[in-house]
């Protein structure tokens, strides 16, 4: 099978340093909220991409993930109830997120420190400050962004790489 093989041409990619400011990057929602997935995704920040990191020079930015919507957080399956409500999910993956922060942080110089774009509580705030429009971030499978939610994402990591507000928001109307 050729899943996953490094040939000479991926060899060349490899090999030239991309000049890059920031990478964004962000883990399966799951994985930060659970112990035993963190823990292993944090193993591979510090041995993968921290040295990938160092050499690129590029500020990581994570991506903080949204909770589920409630309808799909409160399902029969035992991998989403342990997650609890939207307030706890969102609770874990921050806890989640900030380990990965932590980590990559000590092997990083203080000019590469890691951001992170909570997205994750932009979510909560609208969920806690206006249900209706929170249900309007989700697209019809309840766990991914719709064009609102996608927007709201956008805005956030805008904020989090410029440390301000994007210029001239674009509004949607709560009709759409």
């Amino acid at each position: 099978s050729d899943h996953g093989k490094i040939d000479e041409s991926s060899a060349v990619v490899i090999q030239e340093k991309p000049e890059w400011d920031y990478v964004v990057m962000n883990d399966q929602t799951q994985y930060p909220a659970t112990f035993q997935r963190r823990r292993r995704s944090i193993l591979v920040l510090k041995q993968v991409y921290a040295p990938l990191f160092l050499e690129t020079g590029a500020v990581p930015v994570f991506l903080m993930t949204h909770a589920y919507s409630i309808a799909n957080s409160q399902a029969k399956s035992s991998k989403r109830t342990l997650l609890g409500d939207v307030p706890a999910f969102t609770s874990h993956l921050y806890y989640g997120y900030r380990q990965y922060v932590n980590a990559l942080a000590q092997k990083l110089p203080n000019d590469q420190h890691p951001r992170m774009a909570n997205a994750g509580l932009a979510f909560l705030t609208i969920y806690e400050e206006n249900v209706e429009l929170w249900k309007k971030l989700f697209f019809v499978d309840g766990f991914h962004p719709s064009p609102h939610g996608s927007y709201l994402i956008g805005c956030v990591l805008y904020a989090t790489i410029f440390q301000r507000m994007p210029p001239s928001p674009l509004l949607f109307t709560t009709t759409s």
